[in-house]
């Protein structure tokens, strides 16, 4: 992997990771005010978690987590 493409995965799981705090926020701030406080929260939490999945699925489920074997 050169310099270049780490670099481009890094942004890109910076900007999946910014998007998956500040959308489901807003989506939720929006909504509360709005009077719908339950929908509002209900949002966030399907928000915050699908882009919980998603960041799993694309950076940390590939990872190779053993350790060394005795």
């Amino acid at each position: 992997m050169d310099a270049g493409t780490f670099a481009d995965e890094r942004v890109q799981a910076g900007i999946t990771v910014l998007a998956g705090v500040v959308v489901p926020g807003l989506a939720k701030f929006a909504l509360t005010a709005a009077g719908y406080s339950l929908l509002g929260t209900l949002a966030w939490a399907w928000g915050f978690t699908a882009i919980v999945t998603l960041f799993w699925h694309r950076w940390i489920r590939s990872l190779e987590l053993s350790g060394p074997t005795p």
